[in-house]
Order: structure tokens, then sequence, then C-alpha cells
């Protein structure tokens, strides 16, 4: 699932040479043809996201097998009961166990406001509570080199989809 451009999620599947069966998108514009390998279902921008709508995309499309799903720039809360029913993972560009400060939106910008000299990134279990669930991958990476809010951001990517690429291999 992804909002925004979907391109973290277009090169983890680059370079697994792999595409989820499914990408659920509320991303206004979307090139559907990078997504013709999957089924593309886009949903409104609605801020909030009822329960009943993800298990009906979850249950529609995981055809009786317990579906993986990975959250890419999401920006949703996904309801607890929900959460506790599937294996969900996020991807959150921001090193959390170390700077709690960092959980929520924008970590990247967070990070480079208060000037510090590394950052990570890390992949949690999905929670009601924003950026709560378990860590199940963790990585600090320097960021004092960067002039930039962007290269922040890109350093973080970067880190992120080898994240992404780790964790899907052991999963999948």
């Amino acid at each position: 699932m992804f909002s925004q451009t979907g391109s973290e999620l277009q090169e983890v599947c680059k370079r697994l040479n792999k595409w989820p069966d499914v990408v659920v998108t509320n991303a206004s514009e979307v090139d559907a043809s990078v997504w013709s390998k999957s089924m593309l279902v886009h949903i409104g921008a609605e801020n909030k996201i009822d329960s009943s709508l993800y298990n009906s995309l979850f249950e529609a499309f995981s055809a009786g097998d317990e579906p993986l799903i990975t959250l890419h720039g999401w920006l949703k809360i996904i309801p607890g009961d929900v959460c506790q029913q599937y294996q969900i993972f996020n991807g959150h560009p921001g090193n959390i166990k170390k700077f709690p400060q960092l959980k929520g939106k924008d970590p990247q910008k967070k990070a480079f406001e208060l000037r510090l000299p590394f950052s990570g990134c890390v992949i949690h279990r999905v929670t009601a509570e924003v950026d709560g669930g378990d860590i199940v991958m963790h990585d600090e990476v320097a960021i004092a080199y960067c002039k930039t809010v962007d290269e922040v951001i890109a350093t973080l990517k970067k880190t992120s989809i080898e994240q992404w690429i780790k964790l899907l291999k052991t999963l999948l």
C-alpha cells in the first residue's frame, strides 16, 4: 500500500524481480503502466479508512492465504483490530529506536532540523499507535554530511530500500 509516488515500492519490486499481487494506493495520480504486473486498486484519499474497508480489501485479494501487507508512505492509521488480524509492516525513515521524537510524519526533516549526526530507518509491525509496533529491522546511517533535507531523504530512502529487500527475501 502506498500514498505519494510509490517509488520506494517500485524500486524494491524491480530489485527483487517480484511484484505484489495487489497494490492499493490513495495517491491522486498513479502511472498504472508501472503496476501492470499487479492489480492496482485506487481508494479515496480520505483521512480515516474504517476497518470494514481494510478487511474487505485484504480478504478479497488474499485468496485464502495470509496476505503480507507492506506500507510505503501510507500515512494513514490502520485500526487496531485490523492490525491484529494481519501481518502488516511499515517502513519508517527515522531512527525511532534511538530518537523517539522522529516518530510520525517527516522524520527526515526532523532529524535534519535537530542536526542529528545520524538517523536511520526501521521496519516495524503495524499497530494502531503511530510507529509504535515492534521493530523487526533497524539500520543506523550517518547524515551529518547532508547539507539539505533532500540529501537526508535520499540517504534514508536508499537505506529503507535495502531493508525492505532484506526483509522480503526472508518472508517470501
